[in-house]
């Protein structure tokens, strides 16, 4: 690999790693197949259910969601405009070693920035809930994890898949993508 072409694959993992920083938590999960349409706002209502979340709690829980990407959203704007600049400067061929490099780490300071935010937004999101609701959490999150899993398990047939998804697991999360009726992949 030349060195124009590294720093190609630099500058698009770059950009794919600030893109996936700067999306909202949540996104990417929509309703399954048929349960409304991709911009319809999702339900809460399995959340408030298990968690026993009062619409005051979903209340603040959104206030502080809200307040975290506005105080993300300048970073992000910020890492999006570096990320051109390097591209554009690598792409006119005035792009030095010392200026891609000095580059880099300003974009490496800007994802570190964003994450650290998105982590102590999380934070205080955790400490408004009870210790109770934090004990759920925590298997919420154990079940996250296990996600690769269990779409390992759906695609062997050995685990139920959910309403809407086949057993191609390849539809992803909701029931969407290519894996059911229509798409490449088995879906029954």
């Amino acid at each position: 690999m030349n060195y124009t072409t590294f720093c190609k694959t630099l500058v698009i993992a770059s950009m794919t790693a600030a893109l996936a920083l700067a999306q909202p938590p949540g996104r990417g999960f929509g309703p399954p197949s048929g349960q409304g349409s991709a911009a319809a706002a999702p339900t809460l209502d399995n959340a408030k259910q298990y968690l026993g979340l009062s619409d005051t709690d979903v209340a603040n829980l959104e206030s502080l969601r809200k307040a975290s990407m506005e105080e993300i959203q300048p970073l992000a704007k910020q890492l999006h405009e570096q990320q051109q600049a390097l591209q554009q400067a690598i792409r006119n061929g005035g792009a030095t070693a010392s200026t891609i490099g000095t580059a880099t780490l300003a974009i490496e300071t800007l994802k570190k920035q964003i994450e650290a935010k998105g982590a102590a937004a999380k934070a205080k999101a955790v400490a408004s809930l009870t210790p109770a609701q934090q004990a759920k959490l925590k298997t919420l999150e154990a079940v996250v994890a296990l996600a690769p899993t269990v779409r390992e398990a759906n695609i062997l047939g050995l685990v139920t898949p959910p309403e809407g998804m086949g057993r191609g697991g390849d539809r992803g999360p909701g029931g969407r993508g290519p894996g059911g009726p229509g798409g490449r992949g088995p879906g029954f």
